[in-house]
């Protein structure tokens, strides 16, 4: 008996491309493989097999797009051929007239693309941006992050980064002169400081209010999610204007922007 041993060398793909803030990323995810799996009015013939577009061994998809991160949002900006290289028509596609598609039927998670004959180190997989819904919960570039023992490369990302996290490894707390509060005892703080309006009686229910603890531990960013009377509006705002400071949020240790978007219900006990 002979044995051969056969190597299959497959050829390396085209990465789609990330727009995030000011840098251009290669990702190694192509989030319009998930929506063919969510979405059977989309043609998978017409996205990834167009008549007149030639197929290319490093590009077996047969297209590269381009996202773009605006705000807390993932949209689908351009979709260029392989071979030619020429604009596709998205809206041929998609059936939207807008420039750009907001990847609604996305969740998971955009990786930093590594090549196949790049050396593996700490600093691979450097960005990573998770996304439930197309909504961003969080970003982080860990090839900073994670290099701890140069103090001054901390700080310069503390000061540097400006990103909004809604998923973080550690909760703000709220500091107050009699106790400290993690955020499942807000509920706590609500109720010792929430005063029932007198009028609009009838009017039971949530208000949501959205914030911003920012590094320094400040609130910013205060806004209605959802409303429900004025006099419970206005008293809600009041008693999240009474969580003046805070310990912020962290990732990896460090602090970060963290957004908390808080109930405040009223019911008749």
């Amino acid at each position: 008996m002979i044995l051969f041993s056969l190597t299959i060398y497959a050829t390396e793909q085209t990465p789609d491309l990330l727009i995030y803030k000011s840098d251009t990323i290669y990702i190694d995810t192509y989030p319009l493989e998930y929506l063919m799996d969510k979405d059977s009015s989309i043609n998978r013939t017409i996205l990834f097999y167009s008549d007149d577009m030639c197929m290319s061994t490093d590009c077996w998809r047969g297209h590269i797009a381009t996202w773009r991160i605006d705000n807390d949002s993932l949209f689908l900006v351009k979709m260029v051929d392989c071979c030619e290289g020429y604009l596709m028509k998205m809206d041929e596609i998609f059936g939207e007239t807008s420039s750009k598609v907001f990847a609604s039927w996305y969740t998971g998670e955009l990786i930093e693309y590594q090549s196949w004959f790049s050396v593996e180190d700490e600093s691979s997989n450097s960005f990573r941006c998770k996304i439930l819904n197309g909504r961003v919960e969080s970003i982080v570039n860990a090839k900073f992050l994670g290099q701890k023992k140069d103090t001054a490369l901390i700080d310069n990302v503390i000061n540097s980064d400006t990103s909004i996290y809604v998923l973080v490894d550690k909760y703000p707390t709220l500091m107050t002169e009699s106790k400290n509060y993690e955020i499942a005892e807000l509920k706590t703080f609500i109720l010792e400081n929430i005063r029932f309006p007198q009028n609009d009686v009838d009017c039971m229910g949530a208000v949501y209010i959205s914030f911003v603890i920012e590094k320094n531990g400040t609130i910013s960013n205060k806004e209605f999610v959802r409303r429900l009377c004025n006099s419970y509006d206005e008293e809600a705002m009041k008693v999240v204007d009474l969580m003046t400071t805070w310990k912020p949020g962290l990732i990896n240790g460090l602090p970060v922007r963290t957004k908390i978007t808080l109930p405040i219900r009223y019911r008749y006990n």
